[in-house]
């Protein structure tokens, strides 16, 4: 892509949790996005959370949080 397509592109939220084996990815793709100047970029790191924590723990209020910030981006782009 050109540069001037990387900042048209939409927005976009990368969510993360602390504990997942692909933590270090998901900040490097942010972190890609940013640097590809993309008009904005949000990053949202759920703390002591490991991968896929919102499908295996549908419960706790940590997934709550995760399914109301989606819905909320989801609404708001």
């Amino acid at each position: 892509m050109s540069e001037s397509e990387w900042r048209e592109f939409p927005t976009v939220v990368v969510y993360v949790a602390g504990l997942d084996c692909l933590n270090e990815r998901g900040m490097m793709y942010a972190e890609f996005l940013q640097r590809k100047e993309v008009k904005k970029v949000k990053l949202v790191e759920t703390e002591r959370e490991s991968h896929v924590f919102h499908v295996l723990y549908p419960k706790p209020e940590t997934t709550g949080l995760l399914q109301r910030r989606m819905s909320e981006f989801m609404k708001d782009n």
